[in-house]
């Protein structure tokens, strides 16, 4: 069987995205219409997905230490549809794969990639039949880019993968979510990102399956709204945290965020946190609304303004006060800590009681005062 390739191609400077899918083989025209391919059945085990580290909150002088997270599983990659007989399971991202007479196997499988021209989606599946429906919709940041349709012609089991790719350059930066139907029913559904060159983790949050808690409490909620991730704080002399389920253990690292502030008493703070190793020990770097800057350190429960003498954050004016968006970006390197504001460094600290640990964000509300709201976006983690 000849196999054919499913074309993606995106004309930038046109701002115009044409955009196809592809199994692996012999290229075709581009104006061909594509099939899916039959691949030999590979057995293979399932795709291990790492535990999400939920978010917490709870009571006291802010900031301070909140109970220990509890763990969850990673939203699934695959959606295994009841209203039909087929199953399409093992969804994988990969940057290469390799198509033999051995079968099919990916190279360097993951959700994150950067400087690509091409990612594969590799699945299994079993229970197809020939000539029903294949329907595969990608989406770009939340905004689709591809929609084709073609009829299954890969047999009834076995294992295949649709490529994304561009002829000529880089795929763009950005979210890309992979929503795939069989017979008018969602089979597979999947996110990875294409980063900038040297990023570690990223997230735009346009897909609410990415991995963030979302969760809502008398006190707290979090979540994804409008292609960002959302954080409110309720309750006065509330620290709410919340972490990507990489579970990351990194020691220098930049983390680069864009924190929108939207409504909240002036004493809150928000901001990005880096080696955090458990809810009682990590750093976190903040700004306020009404225009401060700081490092803080949490230590066995209890936090220390580490860029400062005073028992507050300076007030900076590279900080926008009110109704407005920072760009937040922390640099953890060796015991070295800064916080730039818009591209300012603002704060600075030396430290050395943490190492290495995850990643996340953080808001906090004053003792008098709750209804704090803010949203965080373009998440990136990349070396210093």
């Amino acid at each position: 069987m000849i196999h054919k390739r499913w074309y993606f191609i995106v004309l930038a400077m046109a701002l115009v995205a044409l955009a196809a899918l592809a199994c692996g083989g012999t290229t075709a025209s581009p104006t061909e219409t594509p099939v899916p391919t039959k691949a030999p059945p590979t057995k293979e085990p399932p795709t291990k997905e790492p535990p999400t580290k939920e978010p917490t909150s709870t009571k006291s002088p802010a900031p301070t230490k909140a109970p220990a997270p509890t763990k969850t599983s990673r939203p699934t990659a695959t959606v295994q549809a009841a209203t039909t007989d087929a199953r399409f399971f093992n969804l994988e991202f990969a940057s290469q794969v390799v198509d033999d007479s051995s079968g099919i196997s990916v190279v360097d499988p993951g959700f994150l990639f950067s400087d690509v021209s091409e990612v594969n989606a590799v699945f299994e599946y079993e229970g197809t039949e020939d000539g029903v429906d294949f329907q595969r919709i990608w989406y770009l940041d939340g905004e689709q880019v591809l929609d084709s349709t073609d009829p299954w012609d890969s047999g009834t089991d076995g294992k295949n993968y649709v490529t994304l790719y561009v002829q000529s350059g880089l795929l763009d930066v950005g979210q890309y979510t992979l929503e795939a139907y069989y017979d008018g029913v969602l089979v597979l559904r999947g996110t990875m990102e294409i980063a900038e060159a040297g990023a570690i983790y990223q997230d735009r949050f346009h897909d609410d399956l990415s991995g963030w808690v979302v969760d809502e409490s008398e006190n707290s909620s979090k979540g994804y709204e409008d292609g960002r991730y959302a954080v409110g704080v309720k309750s006065p002399a509330w620290i709410v945290w919340a972490g990507p389920d990489a579970e990351l253990d990194l020691d220098d690292v930049a983390i680069t965020a864009e924190v929108l502030f939207e409504s909240g008493p002036d004493g809150s703070a928000f901001g990005v946190v880096c080696r955090y190793e458990s809810i009682k020990n990590f750093y976190y770097f903040v700004v306020t609304p009404d225009g401060r800057a700081g490092i803080y350190r949490q230590r066995e429960g209890k936090y220390a303004l580490l860029s400062s003498s005073e028992d507050q954050p300076e007030i900076n004016p590279a900080v926008e006060t009110g109704v407005a968006t920072n760009i937040l970006k922390a640099v953890c390197e060796g015991t070295t800590l800064q916080l730039y504001v818009n591209d300012i460094l603002v704060a600075e600290a030396d430290d050395d009681n943490f190492a290495s640990g995850d990643v996340g964000v953080l808001a906090t509300t004053p003792d008098e005062e709750g209804g704090l709201k803010v949203y965080f976006d373009n998440f990136v983690v990349g070396l210093p």
